[in-house]
């Protein structure tokens, strides 16, 4: 927990949490790097991962608002997140006619949910990006709730995207331990 605290503390670490279920993801940190390489570096400093006993998959840059990521109205306790992996759909065509109104479309839906309170945070990774992982949306509601909005999305009806997997988390952007 020391290295959460410190990377906190330098304005490095911007969410970190356990995730709840038991898949082979045990943890998120979300970090204001500068660099994919820079992102590498910071999150190999944790101690578990420089023990070998975890392994950090960096993906990035991941696109959101400035403004998404505040600081918490109370640093007691954490609160329960639930993470969604967006990765390609059977469709995924950028250069596809009609692609870019579905994309509005899915902005304004995120938007909305987000309005509603639903969603915390989300964001797509750049096209130029290779691989499948094509974006991370972050909801407030627990995973069941999840999987009902999610399949609402434009882009999943359309099936430019489909869920990878959700897991549910912890987090605090801002470590009391």
């Amino acid at each position: 927990m020391a290295n959460i605290r410190r990377l906190h503390s330098e304005h490095k670490l911007l969410v970190a949490g356990p995730f709840m279920d038991d898949t082979s993801l045990r943890g998120i940190f979300v970090l204001k790097a500068e660099s994919q390489e820079q992102a590498q570096d910071w999150a190999g400093s944790d101690p578990a991962i420089k023990a070998g006993r975890l392994a950090a998959e960096v993906h990035g840059p991941w696109l959101i608002d400035p403004n998404a990521i505040h600081e918490p109205e109370t640093t007691q306790g954490m609160e329960q997140y639930t993470l969604v992996l967006l990765k390609s759909g059977e469709k995924w065509n950028p250069s596809a006619t009609g692609f870019m109104d579905v994309m509005k479309q899915h902005h304004a839906f995120v938007k909305e949910m987000t309005e509603k309170g639903k969603i915390a945070v989300a964001g797509p990774f750049p096209f130029s990006e290779p691989g499948e992982l094509r974006g991370i949306t972050i909801y407030t509601a627990v995973a069941e709730e999840t999987g009902a909005s999610y399949e609402e999305s434009p882009y999943t009806l359309l099936g430019q995207r489909k869920r990878r997997r959700s897991h549910r988390m912890i987090q605090s952007s801002k470590p009391d331990y």
